[in-house]
Protein backbone atom coordinates (compact mmCIF):
# COMPACT_ATOMS: atom_id res chain seq x y z
CA UNK A 1 0.00 0.00 0.00
CA UNK A 2 2.91 2.09 0.47
CA UNK A 3 4.15 1.93 -2.72
CA UNK A 4 0.92 2.69 -4.79
CA UNK A 5 0.73 5.08 -2.54
CA UNK A 6 4.26 6.23 -3.72
CA UNK A 7 3.28 6.01 -6.92
CA UNK A 8 0.65 7.71 -6.86
CA UNK A 9 2.40 10.90 -5.14
CA UNK A 10 4.85 10.45 -8.06
CA UNK A 11 1.72 10.44 -10.46
CA UNK A 12 0.43 13.66 -8.77
CA UNK A 13 3.90 15.54 -9.16
CA UNK A 14 4.60 14.79 -12.21
CA UNK A 15 0.71 16.62 -12.84
CA UNK A 16 1.17 19.15 -10.14
CA UNK A 17 4.91 20.08 -11.90
CA UNK A 18 3.34 21.91 -14.76
CA UNK A 19 1.06 24.22 -12.46
CA UNK A 20 3.88 24.85 -9.97
CA UNK A 21 5.92 26.44 -12.43
CA UNK A 22 3.41 29.13 -12.46
CA UNK A 23 4.21 29.44 -8.99
CA UNK A 24 7.54 28.79 -8.59
CA UNK A 25 7.77 30.97 -5.08
CA UNK A 26 5.63 27.81 -3.44
CA UNK A 27 7.00 25.23 -5.40
CA UNK A 28 10.14 26.04 -3.73
CA UNK A 29 9.10 26.26 -0.60
CA UNK A 30 7.81 22.69 -0.58
CA UNK A 31 8.79 19.19 -2.27
CA UNK A 32 6.55 16.15 -2.71
CA UNK A 33 9.41 13.36 -1.25
CA UNK A 34 11.81 15.50 1.01
CA UNK A 35 15.32 14.84 -0.90
CA UNK A 36 13.73 14.82 -4.16
CA UNK A 37 14.22 17.02 -6.54
CA UNK A 38 10.76 18.85 -7.51
CA UNK A 39 9.45 21.52 -10.11
CA UNK A 40 10.07 24.24 -7.23
CA UNK A 41 13.91 23.93 -8.19
CA UNK A 42 12.96 25.32 -11.90
CA UNK A 43 12.09 28.73 -10.56
CA UNK A 44 15.95 29.25 -9.22
CA UNK A 45 17.33 27.95 -12.07
CA UNK A 46 14.97 30.26 -14.22
CA UNK A 47 16.22 32.68 -12.31
CA UNK A 48 19.67 32.04 -12.71
CA UNK A 49 19.27 31.84 -16.36
CA UNK A 50 17.57 35.40 -16.17
CA UNK A 51 20.57 37.09 -15.42
CA UNK A 52 21.07 37.73 -19.15
CA UNK A 53 17.31 38.67 -19.50
CA UNK A 54 18.08 41.52 -16.75
CA UNK A 55 21.25 42.37 -18.92
CA UNK A 56 19.43 42.68 -21.93
CA UNK A 57 16.41 44.65 -20.52
CA UNK A 58 18.82 47.22 -19.54
CA UNK A 59 20.59 47.71 -22.53
CA UNK A 60 17.68 48.10 -23.70
CA UNK A 61 16.86 51.04 -21.15
CA UNK A 62 20.16 52.87 -22.31
CA UNK A 63 19.15 52.30 -26.44
CA UNK A 64 16.11 54.19 -25.73
CA UNK A 65 17.86 56.86 -23.05
CA UNK A 66 19.86 57.99 -26.02
CA UNK A 67 17.38 57.68 -28.46
CA UNK A 68 15.60 60.32 -26.29
CA UNK A 69 19.10 62.56 -26.34
CA UNK A 70 18.81 62.34 -30.09
CA UNK A 71 15.27 63.80 -30.16
CA UNK A 72 16.24 66.26 -27.78
CA UNK A 73 18.87 67.20 -29.49
CA UNK A 74 16.83 67.21 -32.94
CA UNK A 75 13.87 69.13 -30.59
CA UNK A 76 16.24 71.85 -29.11
CA UNK A 77 17.73 72.62 -32.78
CA UNK A 78 14.15 72.88 -33.78
CA UNK A 79 13.34 75.06 -31.35
CA UNK A 80 16.69 77.34 -31.96
CA UNK A 81 15.74 77.63 -35.53
CA UNK A 82 12.14 78.60 -34.67
CA UNK A 83 13.69 81.27 -32.51
CA UNK A 84 16.01 82.32 -34.78
CA UNK A 85 13.57 82.33 -37.24
CA UNK A 86 11.06 84.45 -34.92
CA UNK A 87 14.10 86.66 -34.26
CA UNK A 88 14.76 87.36 -37.72
CA UNK A 89 11.12 88.51 -38.41
CA UNK A 90 11.11 90.38 -35.28
CA UNK A 91 14.10 92.66 -36.32
CA UNK A 92 12.82 92.42 -39.90
CA UNK A 93 9.73 94.31 -38.14
CA UNK A 94 11.60 96.69 -36.40
CA UNK A 95 13.70 97.48 -39.46
CA UNK A 96 10.39 97.95 -41.28
CA UNK A 97 8.83 100.16 -38.90
CA UNK A 98 12.15 102.00 -38.31
CA UNK A 99 11.65 102.88 -41.93
CA UNK A 100 8.49 103.22 -42.33
CA UNK A 101 9.23 106.08 -39.07
CA UNK A 102 11.71 107.57 -41.17
CA UNK A 103 9.76 107.48 -44.48
CA UNK A 104 6.71 109.69 -42.69
CA UNK A 105 9.58 111.55 -40.74
CA UNK A 106 11.22 112.23 -44.29
CA UNK A 107 7.63 113.10 -45.94
CA UNK A 108 6.52 115.42 -43.06
CA UNK A 109 9.95 117.35 -43.38
CA UNK A 110 9.47 117.18 -47.13
CA UNK A 111 5.69 118.89 -46.84
CA UNK A 112 7.10 121.21 -44.20
CA UNK A 113 10.14 122.33 -46.61
CA UNK A 114 7.74 122.69 -49.89
CA UNK A 115 4.89 124.59 -47.24
CA UNK A 116 7.88 126.73 -46.25
CA UNK A 117 8.99 127.09 -49.66
CA UNK A 118 5.71 128.18 -51.37
CA UNK A 119 4.78 130.69 -47.76
CA UNK A 120 8.20 131.99 -48.84
CA UNK A 121 7.74 132.03 -52.48
CA UNK A 122 4.31 133.84 -52.34
CA UNK A 123 5.61 136.13 -49.13
CA UNK A 124 8.61 137.22 -52.32
CA UNK A 125 5.72 137.53 -54.88
CA UNK A 126 3.69 139.84 -52.67
CA UNK A 127 6.49 141.71 -51.40
CA UNK A 128 8.00 142.30 -55.07
CA UNK A 129 4.17 143.29 -56.33
CA UNK A 130 3.90 145.79 -53.40
CA UNK A 131 7.42 147.10 -54.39
CA UNK A 132 6.12 147.00 -58.37
CA UNK A 133 3.15 148.92 -57.00
CA UNK A 134 5.43 151.27 -55.38
CA UNK A 135 7.38 152.03 -57.96
CA UNK A 136 4.44 152.30 -60.15
CA UNK A 137 2.53 154.99 -58.45
CA UNK A 138 5.60 157.04 -57.99
CA UNK A 139 6.21 156.49 -61.89
CA UNK A 140 2.49 157.92 -62.09
CA UNK A 141 2.58 160.70 -59.59
CA UNK A 142 5.97 161.67 -60.98
CA UNK A 143 3.94 161.21 -64.90
CA UNK A 144 1.40 163.85 -63.63
CA UNK A 145 4.11 166.53 -62.06
CA UNK A 146 6.32 166.29 -65.62
CA UNK A 147 3.36 166.21 -68.01
CA UNK A 148 2.31 170.31 -66.19
CA UNK A 149 5.82 170.71 -66.52
CA UNK A 150 6.03 170.04 -70.10
CA UNK A 151 9.23 167.73 -69.95
CA UNK A 152 8.74 165.99 -72.91
CA UNK A 153 11.57 163.28 -72.84
CA UNK A 154 10.93 162.18 -69.36
CA UNK A 155 7.65 161.86 -70.34
CA UNK A 156 7.91 159.84 -72.86
CA UNK A 157 10.31 157.09 -70.71
CA UNK A 158 7.18 156.59 -68.15
CA UNK A 159 4.89 156.27 -71.05
CA UNK A 160 7.37 153.95 -72.85
CA UNK A 161 7.46 155.89 -75.96
CA UNK A 162 11.19 156.37 -75.16
CA UNK A 163 13.94 154.19 -73.78
CA UNK A 164 16.03 155.38 -70.58
CA UNK A 165 18.32 157.86 -72.75
CA UNK A 166 15.67 159.13 -74.76
CA UNK A 167 15.70 157.56 -77.56
CA UNK A 168 12.10 156.55 -79.26
CA UNK A 169 11.98 153.05 -78.78
CA UNK A 170 9.31 152.54 -81.77
CA UNK A 171 8.59 153.62 -85.29
CA UNK A 172 7.15 157.25 -83.56
CA UNK A 173 7.55 160.06 -86.12
CA UNK A 174 5.35 163.25 -87.05
CA UNK A 175 2.54 162.68 -89.74
CA UNK A 176 -0.70 165.01 -90.50
CA UNK A 177 -2.50 162.19 -88.80
CA UNK A 178 -4.09 162.33 -84.94
CA UNK A 179 -2.35 159.31 -83.84
CA UNK A 180 1.34 158.23 -84.38
CA UNK A 181 2.41 155.50 -86.69
CA UNK A 182 3.61 153.31 -84.15
CA UNK A 183 0.14 153.03 -83.11
CA UNK A 184 -0.59 150.87 -85.94
CA UNK A 185 2.11 148.34 -84.78
CA UNK A 186 0.44 144.94 -84.48
CA UNK A 187 3.22 143.71 -82.14
CA UNK A 188 2.31 147.03 -79.99
CA UNK A 189 -0.94 147.64 -78.48
CA UNK A 190 0.37 150.16 -75.59
CA UNK A 191 2.16 149.83 -72.74
CA UNK A 192 0.22 146.92 -70.72
CA UNK A 193 2.54 146.05 -67.54
CA UNK A 194 2.45 148.37 -64.63
CA UNK A 195 5.49 147.65 -63.59
CA UNK A 196 7.29 149.06 -66.31
CA UNK A 197 5.13 152.18 -67.98
CA UNK A 198 2.24 154.47 -66.95
CA UNK A 199 -0.50 153.97 -68.86
CA UNK A 200 -1.11 157.43 -70.42
CA UNK A 201 -4.95 157.87 -69.92
CA UNK A 202 -4.00 156.35 -66.19
CA UNK A 203 -6.15 158.14 -63.47
CA UNK A 204 -4.95 159.37 -59.92
CA UNK A 205 -6.43 159.86 -56.79
CA UNK A 206 -8.36 162.95 -57.97
CA UNK A 207 -9.69 161.16 -61.44
CA UNK A 208 -7.46 163.87 -63.19
CA UNK A 209 -5.31 162.41 -66.02
CA UNK A 210 -1.70 163.36 -67.53
CA UNK A 211 -3.74 164.72 -70.42
CA UNK A 212 -5.50 167.26 -67.70
CA UNK A 213 -2.31 168.46 -66.17
CA UNK A 214 -0.48 168.78 -69.56
CA UNK A 215 -3.95 170.74 -70.25
CA UNK A 216 -3.56 172.81 -67.78
CA UNK A 217 -0.75 173.44 -67.87
CA UNK A 218 -0.40 174.65 -71.30
CA UNK A 219 2.48 171.63 -72.07
CA UNK A 220 2.23 171.84 -75.80
CA UNK A 221 5.10 169.37 -76.54
CA UNK A 222 3.28 166.49 -73.72
CA UNK A 223 0.33 167.34 -74.67
CA UNK A 224 0.29 166.10 -78.17
CA UNK A 225 2.18 163.11 -77.52
CA UNK A 226 -0.05 162.27 -75.05
CA UNK A 227 -2.88 162.37 -77.80
CA UNK A 228 -1.04 161.10 -80.82
CA UNK A 229 -0.55 157.71 -78.25
CA UNK A 230 -4.19 157.18 -77.10
CA UNK A 231 -4.88 159.87 -74.52
CA UNK A 232 -7.70 160.60 -76.98
CA UNK A 233 -9.59 158.09 -74.69
CA UNK A 234 -9.95 159.92 -71.76
CA UNK A 235 -10.23 163.42 -73.21
CA UNK A 236 -13.68 164.60 -71.65
CA UNK A 237 -13.15 162.07 -68.61
CA UNK A 238 -13.96 164.32 -65.53
CA UNK A 239 -11.79 164.95 -62.50
CA UNK A 240 -13.43 164.83 -58.96
CA UNK A 241 -14.66 168.41 -59.57
CA UNK A 242 -16.49 167.26 -62.45
CA UNK A 243 -14.02 169.58 -65.00
CA UNK A 244 -12.43 168.16 -68.21
CA UNK A 245 -9.15 168.86 -69.88
CA UNK A 246 -10.72 171.38 -71.96
CA UNK A 247 -12.50 173.02 -69.13
CA UNK A 248 -9.21 173.38 -67.14
CA UNK A 249 -7.34 174.58 -70.01
CA UNK A 250 -9.79 176.98 -70.53
CA UNK A 251 -9.93 178.10 -67.11
CA UNK A 252 -6.11 178.61 -67.23
CA UNK A 253 -5.93 180.62 -70.70
CA UNK A 254 -4.35 177.88 -72.28
CA UNK A 255 -5.32 178.74 -76.13
CA UNK A 256 -3.41 176.69 -78.41
CA UNK A 257 -4.15 173.55 -75.53
CA UNK A 258 -7.95 174.18 -75.73
CA UNK A 259 -7.32 174.20 -79.39
CA UNK A 260 -5.36 170.86 -79.76
CA UNK A 261 -8.18 169.35 -77.79
CA UNK A 262 -11.43 170.50 -79.48
CA UNK A 263 -9.30 169.16 -82.82
CA UNK A 264 -8.97 165.65 -80.95
CA UNK A 265 -12.73 165.54 -79.90
CA UNK A 266 -13.11 167.17 -76.95
CA UNK A 267 -16.61 168.56 -75.81
CA UNK A 268 -16.43 172.02 -74.15
CA UNK A 269 -20.22 171.88 -73.19
CA UNK A 270 -19.54 169.24 -70.61
CA UNK A 271 -20.30 171.22 -67.62
CA UNK A 272 -18.80 170.30 -63.37
CA UNK A 273 -20.20 169.90 -60.60
CA UNK A 274 -20.82 173.80 -60.58
CA UNK A 275 -22.67 173.88 -63.45
CA UNK A 276 -20.18 175.45 -65.10
CA UNK A 277 -19.21 175.12 -68.91
CA UNK A 278 -15.89 175.49 -70.51
CA UNK A 279 -16.94 178.92 -72.20
CA UNK A 280 -18.43 179.92 -68.67
CA UNK A 281 -15.18 179.08 -66.58
CA UNK A 282 -12.80 180.87 -69.35
CA UNK A 283 -11.54 184.31 -68.97
CA UNK A 284 -9.37 184.91 -72.21
CA UNK A 285 -11.88 186.72 -74.36
CA UNK A 286 -10.04 184.80 -77.49
CA UNK A 287 -10.45 181.70 -75.97
CA UNK A 288 -14.39 182.77 -75.10
CA UNK A 289 -14.69 183.19 -78.74
CA UNK A 290 -13.35 180.05 -80.27
CA UNK A 291 -15.50 178.30 -77.77
CA UNK A 292 -18.76 180.18 -78.25
CA UNK A 293 -18.49 179.12 -82.63
CA UNK A 294 -18.53 175.17 -81.29
CA UNK A 295 -20.85 173.79 -82.77
CA UNK A 296 -23.14 171.03 -81.01
CA UNK A 297 -21.65 167.19 -82.10
CA UNK A 298 -18.67 168.44 -83.46
CA UNK A 299 -16.62 166.95 -80.48
CA UNK A 300 -18.52 163.32 -81.39
CA UNK A 301 -17.41 164.09 -85.02
CA UNK A 302 -14.06 164.60 -84.77
CA UNK A 303 -13.38 161.77 -82.03
CA UNK A 304 -15.13 159.37 -83.99
CA UNK A 305 -12.63 159.94 -86.95
CA UNK A 306 -10.06 159.45 -84.14
CA UNK A 307 -11.41 156.09 -83.33
CA UNK A 308 -11.82 155.27 -87.09
CA UNK A 309 -8.05 155.84 -87.56
CA UNK A 310 -7.07 154.00 -84.35
CA UNK A 311 -9.36 150.79 -85.79
CA UNK A 312 -8.28 151.15 -89.36
CA UNK A 313 -4.44 151.68 -88.45
CA UNK A 314 -3.73 147.73 -88.59
CA UNK A 315 -6.10 144.84 -89.60
CA UNK A 316 -4.69 141.33 -89.10
CA UNK A 317 -5.17 139.16 -92.02
CA UNK A 318 -4.26 135.46 -92.52
CA UNK A 319 -0.72 134.06 -93.24
CA UNK A 320 -0.23 132.95 -96.95
CA UNK A 321 -0.21 129.02 -96.78
CA UNK A 322 3.20 128.57 -97.09
CA UNK A 323 2.56 125.80 -99.45
CA UNK A 324 1.82 127.99 -101.70
CA UNK A 325 5.52 129.52 -101.99
CA UNK A 326 6.87 126.02 -103.46
CA UNK A 327 6.77 126.48 -107.02
CA UNK A 328 4.47 123.31 -109.04
CA UNK A 329 6.11 120.64 -111.20
CA UNK A 330 4.87 117.88 -112.56
CA UNK A 331 5.56 115.30 -110.07
CA UNK A 332 5.54 117.42 -107.26
CA UNK A 333 3.05 116.42 -104.03
CA UNK A 334 2.03 118.14 -100.96
CA UNK A 335 2.20 116.10 -98.00
CA UNK A 336 1.58 116.17 -94.03
CA UNK A 337 4.42 114.86 -92.03
CA UNK A 338 2.86 111.87 -90.78
CA UNK A 339 2.44 110.76 -94.92
CA UNK A 340 6.45 111.40 -95.28
CA UNK A 341 7.53 107.73 -95.00
CA UNK A 342 5.04 106.16 -97.22
CA UNK A 343 5.37 108.24 -99.88
CA UNK A 344 9.24 108.24 -99.56
CA UNK A 345 8.73 104.38 -99.46
CA UNK A 346 6.16 104.87 -102.58
CA UNK A 347 9.03 106.77 -104.54
CA UNK A 348 11.49 104.74 -103.40
CA UNK A 349 9.67 101.49 -105.09
CA UNK A 350 9.30 103.31 -108.23
CA UNK A 351 13.10 103.81 -108.67
CA UNK A 352 12.86 106.47 -111.39
CA UNK A 353 13.68 109.40 -109.48
CA UNK A 354 15.42 110.77 -106.08
CA UNK A 355 13.56 112.96 -103.75
CA UNK A 356 13.73 116.60 -102.95
CA UNK A 357 12.12 117.48 -99.45
CA UNK A 358 10.91 121.44 -99.49
CA UNK A 359 10.35 121.36 -95.61
CA UNK A 360 9.72 125.41 -94.99
CA UNK A 361 9.13 124.70 -91.31
CA UNK A 362 12.18 122.28 -90.63
CA UNK A 363 10.30 119.68 -89.21
CA UNK A 364 11.05 116.90 -91.92
CA UNK A 365 14.71 117.39 -90.92
CA UNK A 366 13.86 116.79 -87.39
CA UNK A 367 12.12 113.62 -88.60
CA UNK A 368 14.64 111.94 -90.82
CA UNK A 369 17.24 112.75 -88.34
CA UNK A 370 15.73 110.66 -85.60
CA UNK A 371 15.15 107.93 -88.22
CA UNK A 372 17.97 105.13 -89.67
CA UNK A 373 19.21 107.34 -92.48
CA UNK A 374 23.00 108.23 -92.67
CA UNK A 375 22.34 112.59 -92.77
CA UNK A 376 24.96 115.05 -94.29
CA UNK A 377 24.74 118.35 -93.52
CA UNK A 378 25.75 120.17 -96.84
CA UNK A 379 26.15 123.29 -94.24
CA UNK A 380 28.93 121.73 -92.19
CA UNK A 381 32.66 121.56 -94.51
CA UNK A 382 33.31 118.33 -92.70
CA UNK A 383 30.30 116.62 -93.87
CA UNK A 384 30.80 117.22 -97.37
CA UNK A 385 34.49 115.88 -97.09
CA UNK A 386 34.89 112.70 -99.87
CA UNK A 387 35.91 109.85 -97.46
CA UNK A 388 33.25 111.06 -95.16
CA UNK A 389 30.23 111.47 -97.89
CA UNK A 390 31.54 107.65 -99.26
CA UNK A 391 31.65 106.59 -95.95
CA UNK A 392 27.80 107.74 -95.40
CA UNK A 393 27.21 106.47 -98.90
CA UNK A 394 28.31 103.03 -99.15
CA UNK A 395 26.59 102.22 -95.05
CA UNK A 396 23.33 103.28 -96.40
CA UNK A 397 23.97 100.80 -99.78
CA UNK A 398 25.08 98.24 -97.08
CA UNK A 399 22.35 97.91 -95.27
CA UNK A 400 19.34 99.34 -96.63
CA UNK A 401 19.08 102.99 -95.48
CA UNK A 402 18.65 106.37 -96.77
CA UNK A 403 21.36 108.54 -97.69
CA UNK A 404 19.97 112.11 -96.75
CA UNK A 405 22.08 115.38 -98.28
CA UNK A 406 20.27 118.57 -95.71
CA UNK A 407 20.68 121.55 -97.19
CA UNK A 408 19.22 123.68 -94.21
CA UNK A 409 18.62 127.29 -95.85
CA UNK A 410 21.28 127.45 -98.88
CA UNK A 411 21.11 127.57 -102.25
CA UNK A 412 20.81 123.89 -103.60
CA UNK A 413 24.17 123.52 -105.96
CA UNK A 414 23.87 120.49 -107.54
CA UNK A 415 27.31 120.77 -109.42
CA UNK A 416 29.20 121.84 -105.97
CA UNK A 417 26.93 118.04 -104.82
CA UNK A 418 28.26 116.37 -107.91
CA UNK A 419 31.55 117.31 -107.48
CA UNK A 420 31.84 115.78 -103.79
CA UNK A 421 30.51 111.96 -105.12
CA UNK A 422 32.56 112.11 -108.22
CA UNK A 423 36.22 113.36 -105.74
CA UNK A 424 35.44 109.77 -104.81
CA UNK A 425 34.92 107.81 -107.88
CA UNK A 426 34.78 109.76 -111.71
CA UNK A 427 30.75 109.38 -112.73
CA UNK A 428 29.63 107.99 -109.61
CA UNK A 429 27.18 111.23 -109.33
CA UNK A 430 25.93 109.62 -112.68
CA UNK A 431 25.55 106.68 -110.61
CA UNK A 432 23.48 108.18 -107.32
CA UNK A 433 21.07 110.09 -109.23
CA UNK A 434 19.90 107.65 -111.49
CA UNK A 435 20.21 104.66 -109.21
CA UNK A 436 22.79 102.11 -111.18
CA UNK A 437 24.92 102.34 -108.37
CA UNK A 438 22.94 99.78 -106.78
CA UNK A 439 23.25 97.17 -109.42
CA UNK A 440 25.26 95.25 -111.07
CA UNK A 441 27.59 94.89 -107.67
CA UNK A 442 28.85 98.93 -108.78
CA UNK A 443 28.93 99.70 -105.26
CA UNK A 444 31.60 97.27 -104.99
CA UNK A 445 33.57 100.53 -106.85
CA UNK A 446 33.56 102.45 -103.67
CA UNK A 447 34.65 99.91 -101.10
CA UNK A 448 38.29 99.91 -99.80
CA UNK A 449 40.28 96.86 -98.05
CA UNK A 450 40.44 98.38 -95.37
CA UNK A 451 36.79 98.71 -95.48
CA UNK A 452 37.02 95.69 -93.60
CA UNK A 453 35.15 92.15 -93.89
CA UNK A 454 31.24 93.53 -93.41
CA UNK A 455 31.49 95.20 -96.81
CA UNK A 456 32.98 92.49 -98.95
CA UNK A 457 30.58 91.22 -101.93
CA UNK A 458 28.97 88.78 -100.13
CA UNK A 459 27.37 91.19 -98.01
CA UNK A 460 26.14 93.29 -100.41
CA UNK A 461 22.20 91.75 -99.87
CA UNK A 462 19.99 92.40 -103.10
CA UNK A 463 17.27 93.51 -100.35
CA UNK A 464 19.31 96.17 -98.90
CA UNK A 465 20.34 97.31 -102.33
CA UNK A 466 17.07 98.12 -103.66
CA UNK A 467 15.64 99.48 -100.29
CA UNK A 468 18.76 102.46 -100.05
CA UNK A 469 17.38 105.50 -101.38
CA UNK A 470 19.06 109.29 -101.67
CA UNK A 471 16.87 112.38 -100.18
CA UNK A 472 17.95 116.00 -100.58
CA UNK A 473 15.99 118.27 -97.98
CA UNK A 474 15.62 122.11 -97.71
CA UNK A 475 14.45 124.67 -95.97
CA UNK A 476 13.73 127.07 -99.24
CA UNK A 477 11.08 127.18 -101.58
CA UNK A 478 13.46 126.47 -104.64
CA UNK A 479 12.92 123.46 -107.13
CA UNK A 480 16.20 123.04 -109.26
CA UNK A 481 15.86 121.98 -112.79
CA UNK A 482 17.05 118.37 -112.05
CA UNK A 483 13.83 118.07 -110.24
CA UNK A 484 11.38 120.06 -112.33
CA UNK A 485 10.54 117.43 -115.04
CA UNK A 486 12.63 114.27 -114.77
Amino acid sequence: KAAPAAAKAAAGKAVASKPAAAKPAAGGAKTATGGVKTAAAKPAAGAAKGKAPVKKAGTAAGKGKAETEEQKAAREAKEKEIEAQLELERKQREKEEEERKENEKRMREEMTKLIMEEEDRLRKKEEEMQKRQREYNKKKLQLFEIAFDDEFADVGKIIGTHDAKGKCQRACRDSDTFLCPCMADPFYAGPKTATTHVEVDAPNENDSTPLSEAAVGGAMEVLPLLLRHGAHRVINKKDSHGRTPVFRAAFMGKKEAVEILLRYGADPTIRSKENESAHDAANDPSIKEILGAYQEGAGEEALAKVEAEAQGGWQPHEPPDPAELVPKTQHSVKIALRGLADTLDMVRKEGKRQTLIIDLSGNAQTYLRYRDTNMLLAYKPGDMESEKVRVALLGALRFGKPLVIDNMDLTLEWGKVASYFNAILPGLWDMVWDGSIAHDMNVMKIVKEADGDNFKEQRFSQHCLESWQFIAITRLPQVPQEFCDS
